[in-house]
């Protein structure tokens, strides 16, 4: 009697971790498709490390401008997944507030930023995604992105 007790015990316990828990994957249906076509060669982003185990507290990117032309941009940035060989945007958990900044990318120039993904979004599962940048310059607006992954 003891045994089925503590095996019952411990198969809801279980369940309610697992109920409890955090999806561990995305549902293309219930995410809108992202709208970006080609990315631009003008404008380019990477990042300093593309390889995580979890969600990194933050991630290093590098803003190359490749052209003559002076470009702008913010501090606003998206998070995408890459799901079923289509790109969807990830919804922030909470409603996320950005600094309104004009920072200007020199012509030819490299920039460095800073992003804390979970502020986005606190869980990511393993999965492949990528951050999404506008730049506007005096030839219209760009938009750059720089992949990584999220290994278990």
């Amino acid at each position: 009697m003891r045994k089925w007790i503590s095996a019952a015990a411990v198969g809801m316990a279980l369940m309610a971790l697992v109920s409890c828990g955090k999806s561990d994957h995305f549902d293309p249906n219930t995410l809108e498709q992202s709208t970006v076509g080609e990315l631009s060669s003008d404008v380019t982003m990477r990042l300093s490390q593309e390889e995580f185990r979890s969600v990194p507290c933050e991630l290093s990117l590098v803003i190359t401008n490749h052209t003559g032309e002076e470009y702008t941009y913010g501090s606003e940035y998206r998070l995408e997944v890459y799901l079923d060989d289509q790109w969807y945007i990830l919804p922030a958990e909470e409603e996320l507030y950005f600094t309104s900044i004009g920072v200007m990318l020199q012509p030819d120039g490299i920039n460095s930023e800073n992003i804390a993904p979970e502020e986005y979004r606190e869980h990511l599962p393993a999965g492949h995604y990528r951050v999404v940048k506008e730049f506007y310059g005096a030839g219209g607006e760009i938009t750059a992105a720089a992949e990584f992954s999220i290994s278990e």
